[in-house]
Protein backbone atom coordinates (compact mmCIF):
# COMPACT_ATOMS: atom_id res chain seq x y z
CA UNK A 1 0.00 0.00 0.00
CA UNK A 2 2.34 2.40 0.82
CA UNK A 3 4.17 1.96 -3.03
CA UNK A 4 0.80 2.05 -4.22
CA UNK A 5 -0.17 4.98 -2.32
CA UNK A 6 3.86 6.58 -3.43
CA UNK A 7 3.28 5.96 -6.81
CA UNK A 8 -0.24 7.46 -7.72
CA UNK A 9 -0.31 10.51 -9.06
CA UNK A 10 -2.19 12.76 -6.95
CA UNK A 11 -2.11 16.12 -7.87
CA UNK A 12 -5.40 15.76 -10.16
CA UNK A 13 -6.99 15.23 -6.70
CA UNK A 14 -8.26 17.67 -3.97
CA UNK A 15 -4.96 16.95 -1.85
CA UNK A 16 -2.56 17.69 -4.99
CA UNK A 17 0.83 16.19 -5.38
CA UNK A 18 1.60 14.41 -1.85
CA UNK A 19 4.31 17.09 -1.60
CA UNK A 20 2.34 19.48 -0.47
CA UNK A 21 0.14 17.16 1.82
CA UNK A 22 0.23 18.48 5.27
CA UNK A 23 2.54 16.83 7.87
CA UNK A 24 0.08 15.90 9.93
CA UNK A 25 -1.76 13.83 7.11
CA UNK A 26 1.85 12.24 6.13
CA UNK A 27 2.10 11.20 9.81
CA UNK A 28 -1.36 9.87 10.07
CA UNK A 29 -0.94 7.48 6.73
CA UNK A 30 2.34 6.80 7.57
CA UNK A 31 1.43 5.66 11.03
CA UNK A 32 -1.16 3.63 9.60
CA UNK A 33 1.03 1.87 7.07
CA UNK A 34 3.32 0.69 9.71
CA UNK A 35 0.83 -0.77 11.79
CA UNK A 36 -0.48 -4.89 11.87
CA UNK A 37 -3.55 -4.24 12.63
CA UNK A 38 -6.08 -3.43 9.63
CA UNK A 39 -6.56 0.64 9.49
CA UNK A 40 -8.32 3.49 7.16
CA UNK A 41 -7.67 7.03 7.41
CA UNK A 42 -10.43 9.43 6.39
CA UNK A 43 -9.09 13.34 5.21
CA UNK A 44 -10.36 16.24 5.05
CA UNK A 45 -14.16 17.33 4.70
CA UNK A 46 -15.04 15.00 2.29
CA UNK A 47 -13.12 12.28 4.25
CA UNK A 48 -11.22 10.96 1.40
CA UNK A 49 -9.77 6.86 1.97
CA UNK A 50 -6.14 5.59 2.33
CA UNK A 51 -6.13 2.01 4.09
CA UNK A 52 -3.27 -0.56 4.94
CA UNK A 53 -2.21 -3.71 3.38
CA UNK A 54 -4.00 -5.49 6.66
CA UNK A 55 -7.21 -3.72 5.95
CA UNK A 56 -6.92 -5.56 1.88
CA UNK A 57 -8.85 -8.57 2.93
CA UNK A 58 -11.35 -6.69 4.42
CA UNK A 59 -12.03 -4.14 2.20
CA UNK A 60 -12.52 -6.90 -0.88
CA UNK A 61 -13.39 -5.26 -3.88
CA UNK A 62 -12.98 -1.73 -2.59
CA UNK A 63 -9.07 -2.26 -3.50
CA UNK A 64 -7.60 -0.66 -5.02
CA UNK A 65 -11.03 0.99 -6.46
CA UNK A 66 -11.73 3.08 -3.64
CA UNK A 67 -8.14 4.14 -2.43
CA UNK A 68 -8.50 8.51 -2.20
CA UNK A 69 -11.95 7.60 -2.76
CA UNK A 70 -14.82 10.40 -0.64
CA UNK A 71 -16.11 7.57 2.24
CA UNK A 72 -19.21 8.46 0.63
CA UNK A 73 -18.74 6.91 -2.14
CA UNK A 74 -16.84 4.05 -1.07
CA UNK A 75 -19.46 2.89 1.78
CA UNK A 76 -22.45 4.23 -0.01
CA UNK A 77 -24.60 0.56 0.64
CA UNK A 78 -24.10 1.38 4.82
CA UNK A 79 -23.54 5.26 4.85
CA UNK A 80 -27.21 6.61 6.24
CA UNK A 81 -25.49 4.73 9.26
CA UNK A 82 -21.97 5.08 9.22
CA UNK A 83 -22.21 9.12 8.33
CA UNK A 84 -23.65 10.10 11.51
CA UNK A 85 -20.91 8.72 13.58
CA UNK A 86 -18.06 9.62 11.21
CA UNK A 87 -19.51 13.25 11.40
CA UNK A 88 -19.77 13.52 15.33
CA UNK A 89 -15.60 12.18 15.00
CA UNK A 90 -14.51 15.04 12.63
CA UNK A 91 -16.98 17.97 13.74
CA UNK A 92 -17.11 17.07 17.20
CA UNK A 93 -13.71 15.46 18.10
CA UNK A 94 -16.13 12.27 19.77
CA UNK A 95 -13.89 9.31 19.98
CA UNK A 96 -16.36 5.82 19.16
CA UNK A 97 -15.92 2.19 19.32
CA UNK A 98 -17.99 -0.34 19.16
CA UNK A 99 -17.77 -4.24 19.58
CA UNK A 100 -19.47 -6.85 17.17
CA UNK A 101 -21.68 -3.82 15.42
CA UNK A 102 -23.83 -4.66 12.44
CA UNK A 103 -22.45 -2.89 9.22
CA UNK A 104 -24.06 -4.31 6.35
CA UNK A 105 -21.70 -4.18 3.49
CA UNK A 106 -21.27 -5.54 -0.30
CA UNK A 107 -18.85 -8.10 -0.67
CA UNK A 108 -18.99 -10.48 -3.63
CA UNK A 109 -21.24 -8.19 -5.53
CA UNK A 110 -23.90 -8.96 -2.76
CA UNK A 111 -25.33 -7.01 0.31
CA UNK A 112 -23.96 -9.12 3.51
CA UNK A 113 -24.18 -8.46 6.93
CA UNK A 114 -20.92 -7.97 8.58
CA UNK A 115 -20.15 -7.59 12.66
CA UNK A 116 -17.19 -5.24 13.22
CA UNK A 117 -14.95 -4.59 16.24
CA UNK A 118 -13.52 -0.66 15.90
CA UNK A 119 -12.57 2.52 17.72
CA UNK A 120 -12.58 6.20 15.81
CA UNK A 121 -10.48 8.56 16.98
CA UNK A 122 -10.51 12.60 15.86
CA UNK A 123 -7.03 13.39 14.07
CA UNK A 124 -5.74 16.64 15.07
CA UNK A 125 -3.40 19.22 13.27
CA UNK A 126 -1.36 21.30 15.13
CA UNK A 127 -4.03 24.43 14.86
CA UNK A 128 -6.59 22.34 16.84
CA UNK A 129 -8.63 21.79 13.98
CA UNK A 130 -9.66 18.35 12.61
CA UNK A 131 -8.12 17.38 10.08
CA UNK A 132 -9.44 13.68 9.44
CA UNK A 133 -10.70 10.26 11.47
CA UNK A 134 -8.22 7.59 11.87
CA UNK A 135 -10.23 3.77 11.97
CA UNK A 136 -9.04 0.90 13.77
CA UNK A 137 -11.21 -2.16 12.83
CA UNK A 138 -11.30 -5.77 12.79
CA UNK A 139 -13.67 -7.97 11.05
CA UNK A 140 -15.23 -10.32 13.92
CA UNK A 141 -18.71 -11.68 12.16
CA UNK A 142 -16.96 -15.25 12.52
CA UNK A 143 -16.27 -15.04 16.07
CA UNK A 144 -19.84 -13.22 16.52
CA UNK A 145 -21.72 -15.83 15.19
CA UNK A 146 -19.63 -18.98 16.74
CA UNK A 147 -20.10 -16.80 19.86
CA UNK A 148 -23.64 -16.31 19.48
CA UNK A 149 -24.45 -20.07 18.10
CA UNK A 150 -22.69 -21.25 21.43
CA UNK A 151 -25.08 -18.39 23.67
CA UNK A 152 -27.96 -19.65 22.28
CA UNK A 153 -26.84 -23.23 22.56
CA UNK A 154 -26.67 -22.85 26.28
CA UNK A 155 -29.21 -20.63 26.57
CA UNK A 156 -31.49 -23.77 25.00
CA UNK A 157 -29.44 -26.15 27.35
CA UNK A 158 -30.07 -24.21 30.43
CA UNK A 159 -34.31 -24.13 29.62
CA UNK A 160 -33.72 -27.80 29.37
CA UNK A 161 -31.60 -28.41 32.71
CA UNK A 162 -34.02 -26.34 34.00
CA UNK A 163 -36.99 -27.96 32.65
CA UNK A 164 -36.33 -31.23 33.86
CA UNK A 165 -37.07 -32.77 37.30
CA UNK A 166 -33.39 -34.40 37.70
CA UNK A 167 -31.10 -32.60 39.52
CA UNK A 168 -27.59 -32.06 37.22
CA UNK A 169 -24.37 -31.55 38.97
CA UNK A 170 -20.97 -30.85 36.98
CA UNK A 171 -18.07 -31.83 38.87
CA UNK A 172 -14.07 -30.93 37.52
CA UNK A 173 -11.28 -33.17 38.14
CA UNK A 174 -10.67 -31.45 41.49
CA UNK A 175 -13.99 -32.49 42.79
CA UNK A 176 -15.39 -29.31 42.54
CA UNK A 177 -19.03 -28.65 41.33
CA UNK A 178 -19.13 -26.15 38.86
CA UNK A 179 -22.88 -26.58 37.92
CA UNK A 180 -25.74 -27.18 39.60
CA UNK A 181 -29.25 -26.83 37.51
CA UNK A 182 -32.28 -25.39 39.10
CA UNK A 183 -33.76 -29.14 40.70
CA UNK A 184 -30.02 -29.66 41.90
CA UNK A 185 -29.90 -26.29 43.85
CA UNK A 186 -33.95 -27.22 45.21
CA UNK A 187 -33.04 -30.44 46.36
CA UNK A 188 -29.40 -30.06 47.72
CA UNK A 189 -28.29 -26.05 48.27
CA UNK A 190 -30.57 -25.95 51.33
CA UNK A 191 -28.34 -24.52 53.13
CA UNK A 192 -26.49 -22.35 51.08
CA UNK A 193 -25.08 -22.43 47.55
CA UNK A 194 -22.86 -25.94 46.02
CA UNK A 195 -21.49 -24.41 43.03
CA UNK A 196 -17.79 -24.16 44.08
CA UNK A 197 -17.59 -26.45 46.74
CA UNK A 198 -15.89 -29.98 47.27
CA UNK A 199 -18.09 -32.41 46.50
CA UNK A 200 -17.31 -34.76 49.29
CA UNK A 201 -17.27 -31.90 51.96
CA UNK A 202 -20.64 -30.60 50.75
CA UNK A 203 -21.92 -33.99 51.30
CA UNK A 204 -20.11 -36.35 53.85
CA UNK A 205 -22.53 -38.47 53.75
CA UNK A 206 -22.09 -39.93 50.82
CA UNK A 207 -18.33 -40.71 52.38
CA UNK A 208 -18.54 -44.47 54.08
CA UNK A 209 -17.61 -48.01 53.40
CA UNK A 210 -18.32 -49.94 50.71
CA UNK A 211 -20.55 -46.36 49.40
CA UNK A 212 -22.01 -46.22 45.41
CA UNK A 213 -21.64 -43.06 45.67
CA UNK A 214 -17.33 -42.90 46.18
CA UNK A 215 -17.40 -45.70 43.94
CA UNK A 216 -19.23 -45.00 41.08
CA UNK A 217 -17.65 -41.09 40.89
CA UNK A 218 -14.29 -42.24 41.53
CA UNK A 219 -14.90 -45.41 38.43
CA UNK A 220 -16.10 -42.21 36.32
CA UNK A 221 -13.89 -39.66 36.81
CA UNK A 222 -9.84 -42.11 36.84
CA UNK A 223 -11.21 -44.71 34.45
CA UNK A 224 -13.69 -42.94 32.60
CA UNK A 225 -16.63 -45.85 32.88
CA UNK A 226 -20.05 -44.26 33.48
CA UNK A 227 -22.50 -45.85 36.15
CA UNK A 228 -25.82 -46.00 37.48
CA UNK A 229 -27.03 -46.95 40.89
CA UNK A 230 -29.46 -46.00 43.72
CA UNK A 231 -29.00 -45.23 47.26
CA UNK A 232 -30.37 -44.00 50.05
CA UNK A 233 -29.01 -40.45 51.25
CA UNK A 234 -29.27 -39.73 55.37
CA UNK A 235 -30.61 -36.69 56.41
CA UNK A 236 -31.03 -33.43 56.09
CA UNK A 237 -31.61 -34.51 52.53
CA UNK A 238 -33.26 -37.63 53.83
CA UNK A 239 -33.87 -38.84 50.02
CA UNK A 240 -33.75 -42.26 48.15
CA UNK A 241 -31.96 -41.34 45.10
CA UNK A 242 -31.31 -42.91 41.58
CA UNK A 243 -28.13 -41.36 40.05
CA UNK A 244 -26.90 -41.76 36.81
CA UNK A 245 -22.50 -40.85 36.32
CA UNK A 246 -20.91 -40.05 32.78
CA UNK A 247 -17.19 -38.95 32.38
CA UNK A 248 -16.64 -35.43 30.70
CA UNK A 249 -13.91 -34.10 29.47
CA UNK A 250 -13.47 -31.87 32.68
CA UNK A 251 -14.49 -34.26 35.12
CA UNK A 252 -17.95 -35.41 35.60
CA UNK A 253 -21.72 -35.16 35.19
CA UNK A 254 -24.09 -36.65 37.86
CA UNK A 255 -28.17 -36.92 37.25
CA UNK A 256 -30.08 -37.75 40.16
CA UNK A 257 -33.75 -38.27 40.76
CA UNK A 258 -35.76 -38.19 43.87
CA UNK A 259 -37.26 -41.83 43.98
CA UNK A 260 -37.85 -41.34 47.93
CA UNK A 261 -42.05 -41.82 47.01
CA UNK A 262 -41.33 -44.39 44.47
CA UNK A 263 -39.57 -46.69 46.57
CA UNK A 264 -42.66 -46.34 49.63
CA UNK A 265 -44.71 -47.39 46.93
CA UNK A 266 -42.38 -50.35 45.52
CA UNK A 267 -42.53 -51.44 49.54
CA UNK A 268 -45.61 -51.34 50.05
CA UNK A 269 -46.45 -53.66 47.02
CA UNK A 270 -44.05 -55.82 48.20
CA UNK A 271 -45.56 -56.27 51.35
CA UNK A 272 -49.02 -56.54 50.16
CA UNK A 273 -47.36 -59.37 47.37
CA UNK A 274 -46.13 -61.17 50.49
CA UNK A 275 -48.88 -61.09 52.22
CA UNK A 276 -51.01 -62.29 49.63
CA UNK A 277 -48.39 -64.58 48.86
CA UNK A 278 -48.91 -66.23 52.46
CA UNK A 279 -52.55 -66.26 51.76
CA UNK A 280 -52.57 -68.15 48.28
CA UNK A 281 -50.76 -70.73 50.92
CA UNK A 282 -53.43 -70.92 53.60
CA UNK A 283 -55.78 -73.56 51.04
CA UNK A 284 -52.49 -75.75 50.47
CA UNK A 285 -51.58 -75.27 54.45
CA UNK A 286 -54.83 -75.92 55.61
CA UNK A 287 -54.61 -79.49 53.39
CA UNK A 288 -51.47 -80.32 54.81
CA UNK A 289 -52.36 -79.82 58.43
CA UNK A 290 -55.61 -81.14 58.18
CA UNK A 291 -54.61 -84.82 57.37
CA UNK A 292 -52.22 -85.44 59.65
CA UNK A 293 -54.44 -83.58 62.28
CA UNK A 294 -56.99 -86.15 61.20
CA UNK A 295 -54.39 -89.24 61.87
CA UNK A 296 -53.64 -87.72 65.19
CA UNK A 297 -57.11 -87.89 66.01
CA UNK A 298 -57.79 -91.60 64.89
CA UNK A 299 -54.75 -92.87 66.67
CA UNK A 300 -55.73 -91.10 70.28
CA UNK A 301 -58.78 -92.77 69.88
CA UNK A 302 -57.23 -96.29 68.96
CA UNK A 303 -54.47 -95.54 71.70
CA UNK A 304 -57.56 -94.70 74.70
CA UNK A 305 -59.68 -98.45 73.18
CA UNK A 306 -56.30 -100.29 72.81
CA UNK A 307 -55.90 -103.17 75.73
CA UNK A 308 -52.38 -103.66 75.92
CA UNK A 309 -49.34 -100.90 76.64
CA UNK A 310 -47.26 -101.94 73.61
CA UNK A 311 -50.22 -100.65 70.83
CA UNK A 312 -50.80 -97.50 73.02
CA UNK A 313 -46.99 -96.74 72.73
CA UNK A 314 -47.27 -97.56 68.90
CA UNK A 315 -49.72 -95.19 67.99
CA UNK A 316 -48.47 -92.40 70.83
CA UNK A 317 -45.17 -92.61 68.38
CA UNK A 318 -47.05 -92.17 65.33
CA UNK A 319 -49.30 -89.45 66.46
CA UNK A 320 -45.79 -87.85 67.26
CA UNK A 321 -44.41 -88.25 63.74
CA UNK A 322 -47.88 -86.26 62.56
CA UNK A 323 -47.46 -83.60 65.09
CA UNK A 324 -44.06 -83.26 64.19
CA UNK A 325 -44.94 -82.86 60.64
CA UNK A 326 -47.57 -79.97 61.50
CA UNK A 327 -44.73 -78.27 63.39
CA UNK A 328 -42.72 -78.03 60.53
CA UNK A 329 -45.48 -77.24 58.34
CA UNK A 330 -46.12 -74.25 60.59
CA UNK A 331 -42.48 -73.33 61.43
CA UNK A 332 -41.80 -73.50 57.65
CA UNK A 333 -44.93 -70.77 57.04
CA UNK A 334 -44.05 -68.38 59.59
CA UNK A 335 -40.64 -68.28 57.80
CA UNK A 336 -42.55 -66.79 54.93
CA UNK A 337 -43.67 -63.73 57.16
CA UNK A 338 -41.05 -63.24 59.72
CA UNK A 339 -38.55 -61.12 58.22
CA UNK A 340 -35.12 -61.43 60.20
CA UNK A 341 -33.03 -58.18 61.37
CA UNK A 342 -30.03 -59.62 59.72
CA UNK A 343 -29.23 -62.31 56.70
CA UNK A 344 -28.32 -65.63 57.77
CA UNK A 345 -26.46 -68.56 56.09
CA UNK A 346 -27.93 -70.85 54.02
CA UNK A 347 -27.82 -73.64 51.73
CA UNK A 348 -29.51 -74.40 48.97
CA UNK A 349 -31.48 -77.96 50.08
CA UNK A 350 -33.00 -75.82 53.53
CA UNK A 351 -34.32 -73.05 50.85
CA UNK A 352 -36.06 -75.67 48.42
CA UNK A 353 -37.07 -77.87 51.13
CA UNK A 354 -38.54 -75.41 53.29
CA UNK A 355 -40.84 -74.06 50.35
CA UNK A 356 -41.68 -77.61 48.82
CA UNK A 357 -43.24 -78.46 52.52
CA UNK A 358 -45.74 -76.26 51.96
CA UNK A 359 -46.44 -77.42 48.52
CA UNK A 360 -47.09 -81.46 49.18
CA UNK A 361 -50.64 -80.81 48.76
CA UNK A 362 -50.57 -79.25 45.37
CA UNK A 363 -47.98 -81.28 43.76
CA UNK A 364 -50.07 -84.74 44.81
CA UNK A 365 -53.38 -83.52 43.32
CA UNK A 366 -51.85 -81.88 40.29
CA UNK A 367 -49.53 -85.14 39.64
CA UNK A 368 -46.21 -83.39 39.47
CA UNK A 369 -43.28 -85.05 39.66
CA UNK A 370 -40.15 -82.95 41.34
CA UNK A 371 -37.11 -83.94 40.36
CA UNK A 372 -34.35 -82.57 43.04
CA UNK A 373 -30.59 -81.80 42.67
CA UNK A 374 -28.52 -79.78 44.82
CA UNK A 375 -24.39 -79.16 43.57
CA UNK A 376 -24.04 -76.19 45.37
CA UNK A 377 -22.04 -76.99 48.40
CA UNK A 378 -21.37 -73.52 49.71
CA UNK A 379 -24.30 -71.66 51.69
CA UNK A 380 -25.23 -67.80 50.41
CA UNK A 381 -25.90 -65.12 53.30
CA UNK A 382 -29.51 -64.23 52.55
CA UNK A 383 -32.72 -62.74 53.68
CA UNK A 384 -34.56 -66.28 54.08
CA UNK A 385 -37.81 -64.73 53.86
CA UNK A 386 -37.75 -62.67 50.76
CA UNK A 387 -35.46 -65.54 48.92
CA UNK A 388 -38.48 -68.20 50.29
CA UNK A 389 -41.04 -65.88 48.56
CA UNK A 390 -39.18 -65.52 45.47
CA UNK A 391 -38.61 -69.66 45.30
CA UNK A 392 -42.42 -69.76 46.68
CA UNK A 393 -43.49 -67.66 43.08
CA UNK A 394 -41.57 -69.68 40.89
CA UNK A 395 -42.51 -72.94 41.91
CA UNK A 396 -46.37 -72.10 42.31
CA UNK A 397 -46.37 -70.71 38.87
CA UNK A 398 -44.46 -73.96 37.64
CA UNK A 399 -46.93 -76.13 39.49
CA UNK A 400 -50.01 -74.08 37.76
CA UNK A 401 -48.13 -74.65 34.24
CA UNK A 402 -47.33 -78.15 34.33
CA UNK A 403 -50.12 -80.51 35.94
CA UNK A 404 -49.24 -84.16 35.39
CA UNK A 405 -45.31 -83.30 34.54
CA UNK A 406 -42.31 -82.87 36.27
CA UNK A 407 -40.41 -79.64 38.41
CA UNK A 408 -36.86 -79.27 38.13
CA UNK A 409 -35.19 -78.00 40.96
CA UNK A 410 -31.25 -77.15 40.13
CA UNK A 411 -28.91 -75.41 42.30
CA UNK A 412 -24.90 -75.20 41.87
CA UNK A 413 -22.03 -72.50 42.17
CA UNK A 414 -21.91 -69.59 39.38
CA UNK A 415 -20.90 -66.11 38.26
CA UNK A 416 -22.33 -62.82 37.16
CA UNK A 417 -20.93 -62.61 34.18
CA UNK A 418 -21.59 -58.81 34.41
CA UNK A 419 -19.49 -58.23 37.65
CA UNK A 420 -17.38 -61.56 38.33
CA UNK A 421 -18.99 -61.97 41.84
CA UNK A 422 -19.59 -65.58 42.89
CA UNK A 423 -22.82 -66.95 44.23
CA UNK A 424 -25.29 -69.40 43.70
CA UNK A 425 -27.92 -70.01 41.02
CA UNK A 426 -31.10 -71.73 41.87
CA UNK A 427 -33.40 -72.98 39.03
CA UNK A 428 -37.01 -73.47 38.82
CA UNK A 429 -37.78 -75.31 35.49
CA UNK A 430 -41.69 -76.91 34.39
CA UNK A 431 -42.28 -79.11 31.17
CA UNK A 432 -45.69 -76.94 30.53
CA UNK A 433 -46.74 -75.52 27.35
CA UNK A 434 -44.46 -72.24 27.70
CA UNK A 435 -44.74 -68.64 27.46
CA UNK A 436 -45.48 -67.18 23.90
CA UNK A 437 -43.22 -64.42 22.96
CA UNK A 438 -45.38 -61.70 23.64
CA UNK A 439 -46.00 -62.63 27.25
CA UNK A 440 -42.47 -63.38 27.83
CA UNK A 441 -41.77 -59.98 26.97
CA UNK A 442 -44.11 -58.30 29.85
CA UNK A 443 -43.73 -61.57 32.27
CA UNK A 444 -41.75 -58.96 34.88
CA UNK A 445 -44.00 -56.08 34.48
CA UNK A 446 -46.20 -55.05 37.33
CA UNK A 447 -50.40 -55.90 37.58
CA UNK A 448 -49.42 -58.30 34.13
CA UNK A 449 -51.01 -61.39 34.78
CA UNK A 450 -52.50 -64.23 32.33
CA UNK A 451 -54.40 -65.34 35.21
CA UNK A 452 -56.92 -62.98 34.89
CA UNK A 453 -58.73 -62.79 38.37
CA UNK A 454 -56.78 -65.33 39.83
CA UNK A 455 -53.60 -63.76 39.88
CA UNK A 456 -52.40 -60.00 40.76
CA UNK A 457 -49.95 -59.53 38.42
CA UNK A 458 -47.06 -58.84 41.24
CA UNK A 459 -45.49 -62.23 42.15
CA UNK A 460 -43.04 -62.00 39.05
CA UNK A 461 -42.61 -58.47 39.71
CA UNK A 462 -42.06 -58.80 43.51
CA UNK A 463 -39.33 -61.48 42.46
CA UNK A 464 -37.23 -59.71 40.50
CA UNK A 465 -37.16 -56.71 43.06
CA UNK A 466 -35.87 -58.93 45.59
CA UNK A 467 -33.37 -60.66 43.91
CA UNK A 468 -32.37 -57.04 42.42
CA UNK A 469 -31.99 -55.57 45.94
CA UNK A 470 -30.01 -58.77 47.30
CA UNK A 471 -27.76 -57.79 44.58
CA UNK A 472 -28.50 -60.59 42.27
CA UNK A 473 -30.49 -61.05 39.21
CA UNK A 474 -33.34 -63.37 37.79
CA UNK A 475 -34.36 -64.11 34.26
CA UNK A 476 -36.08 -66.51 32.08
CA UNK A 477 -36.25 -68.40 28.93
CA UNK A 478 -39.41 -70.23 27.57
CA UNK A 479 -39.83 -72.81 24.87
CA UNK A 480 -43.44 -73.68 23.24
CA UNK A 481 -42.07 -76.33 20.83
CA UNK A 482 -44.24 -79.05 20.74
CA UNK A 483 -42.10 -82.23 22.44
CA UNK A 484 -39.48 -79.43 23.85
CA UNK A 485 -41.65 -77.04 25.77
CA UNK A 486 -41.42 -75.76 29.15
CA UNK A 487 -39.82 -72.57 31.24
CA UNK A 488 -37.30 -71.91 32.99
CA UNK A 489 -36.51 -69.20 36.07
CA UNK A 490 -32.84 -68.88 36.64
CA UNK A 491 -32.00 -66.56 40.15
CA UNK A 492 -28.33 -65.73 40.73
CA UNK A 493 -27.77 -64.75 44.10
CA UNK A 494 -24.17 -63.36 45.30
CA UNK A 495 -22.35 -65.61 48.16
CA UNK A 496 -23.30 -61.99 50.21
CA UNK A 497 -26.76 -61.72 49.08
CA UNK A 498 -27.41 -59.18 51.67
CA UNK A 499 -30.05 -56.17 50.88
CA UNK A 500 -28.05 -53.86 48.93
Amino acid sequence: MAALIGSRDWSRTALGPISDWPPTLLTSVNTMLSSQFPGITFWGPDLLQFYNDAAIPLLTERHPRDLGAPASESWKESWDLLEPRLRDVFVNGNSFSEKNGLVPVVRNGRMQDVYWTYCYSPIYEPSGEIGGIAIVFQDTTEQFLAEHQRDVLAEQLQQVFDATTDAVVTVNRDWVMTFANTRAREMYARDGEIVGKVVWEAFPGAVYEGSPYVEHYNRAMNQRVPGEFEAYYPAPVDTCLSCMVYPTRDGIVIFSRDITARKKSEAALIQTEKLAAVGRLASSIAHEINNPLEAVMNLLYLARTSQTTEKVQTYLNIADVELRRVAEITNQTLKFHKQPSKPTALMSQELFRGVLSLYQGRLSNSGVTIKLRNRSLEPILCFEGEIRQVLSNLMGNAIDASPGGCLYLRSREGTNWMSGELGMILTVADTGAGMRPEVLRRVFEPFFSTKESAGTGLGLWVSLEIARRHGGSLTVRSRTTEGSSGTTFRLFLPANAVER
